[in-house]
């Protein structure tokens, strides 16, 4: 083969290479732009947290939280093993990590325009606020503060005392509780939009936005979503998140959403999901220690942990257990039984972190002593912060 034809063969097979390789390259940039087309807002945190520990979050290698009993903060290194306290002027909830600053509702005595509540960015090494939202005047409700990694702000707020007073409840035409909306806020540009009225709990997931409503009647839970791109439509899914046999024992409701199903127990000691996609419905789990309900539930390694209310017959009276569950296969595993003398709190898990979950409980002797802890995939615990204040004051 002479040089001239080895040239040529060597200097075409880099232009086929280059063309495929452009060509993979427009075929993935083309794949992400769906993705994100598909996904209109992700969140930072798992919704799940805001629902059952408001008071802990995960930024990299850090783990913040508050012990409530002495109104302790605290920034713990997990793989340093030491952690700090942090200032903090008031009391905050609601923690969001956003571009290195931590976001959160602040709740004050009536600092900031008359009201006590507001959105505020938090400097964790001096205690100081940046103000970043206040709500209305005559607003005494601000729940469930999310922010997505685009900056915006979703937030539940109550409609002010003069539309509806304390204690009071207004129902829409279907009965439903609409004394809060979920609103959707830019920092940026102070524009505040509606997206939906009577939200108690909310878990966005695709271009829907999944949420539950309290018939005002007699307190049960239904379940709903909207599309985004179609707002004003809003589909009730059929689904019971919170029975009336649940209300009358008092038992809370509880409902879920991943990418396809809403799970969800009714505050029964069943555990049910419904495919969004082909309505089929599956039971997968049910508690038959002892009287019971699935009042709680996180994702963890590709599993669910159930939090079950119980009774126990070794004085605890009514406590809680933990369940692995397995989905898919429907197995499941005890991996935490509440003792006389150790009760569950709460516990929360973090997105893009299989390495942990955060779980804390407190004393059975209901002394005030705290203990809270990292969970392993294993399940073994290790603890992060113990509350020596009613240790040190008895």
């Amino acid at each position: 083969m002479s040089k001239k034809i080895k040239i040529i063969i060597i200097t075409t097979a880099i232009i086929i290479s280059v063309i495929l390789v452009s060509l993979v390259i427009f075929l993935c940039n083309r794949n992400s732009k769906n993705v994100t087309e598909e996904y209109k807002y992700q969140l930072i945190n798992n919704e799940t947290n805001l629902y059952i520990s408001d008071l802990v979050a995960c930024a990299g290698d850090f783990i913040y939280f508050n012990d409530y009993t002495t109104n302790y903060y605290a920034e713990y290194d997990v793989y340093k093993d030491k952690q700090i306290q942090m200032p903090v002027k008031g009391q905050i909830s609601d923690f969001n990590f956003y571009n290195g600053s931590l976001y959160c509702i602040l709740y004050t005595e009536f600092e900031v325009d008359d009201t006590h509540l507001s959105i505020v960015k938090w400097d964790i090494n001096t205690g100081n606020y940046e103000t970043i939202y206040v709500p209305p005047k005559g607003v005494d409700g601000l729940y469930n503060f999310s922010m997505t990694t685009d900056g915006l702000m979703f937030f539940l707020e109550r409609k002010p005392t003069s539309e509806v007073s304390i204690q009071k409840s207004i129902s829409d035409p279907d009965g439903y509780n609409i004394n809060y909306t979920l609103y959707i806020y830019d920092p940026e540009t102070n524009e505040k939009t509606a997206l939906a009225e009577g939200v108690d709990r909310y878990y966005i997931r695709g271009n829907r936005l999944y949420f539950d409503k309290v018939m005002v009647s007699d307190n049960t839970e239904d379940v709903f979503y909207l599309d985004f791109d179609d707002p004003d439509k809003i589909i009730d899914t059929g689904i019971c998140c919170r029975t009336a046999e649940a209300v009358k024992k008092g038992y809370e409701g509880w409902f879920y959403v991943d990418d396809e199903y809403v799970y969800y127990s009714g505050g029964t000691a069943d555990y049910y999901r419904r495919s969004m996609k082909t309505d089929k419905e599956e039971l997968l789990f049910t508690y038959t220690d002892s009287e019971g309900y699935i009042a709680r539930s996180i994702e963890f390694n590709g599993k669910q942990i159930l939090y079950v209310r119980c009774k126990f017959n070794d004085g605890v009276e009514f406590g809680a257990k933990l369940f692995e569950l397995d989905t898919e296969t429907k197995s499941n595993e005890n991996i935490w039984t509440d003792t006389t003398s150790e009760l569950l709190g709460d516990y929360a898990s973090f997105k893009n972190n299989n390495d942990f979950f955060y779980l804390s409980t407190y004393a059975g002797d209901y002394s005030g002593r705290t203990n809270y802890y990292i969970v392993y995939p294993d399940y073994t615990k290790k603890e992060i912060y113990r509350n020596s204040y009613w240790e040190n004051n008895e």
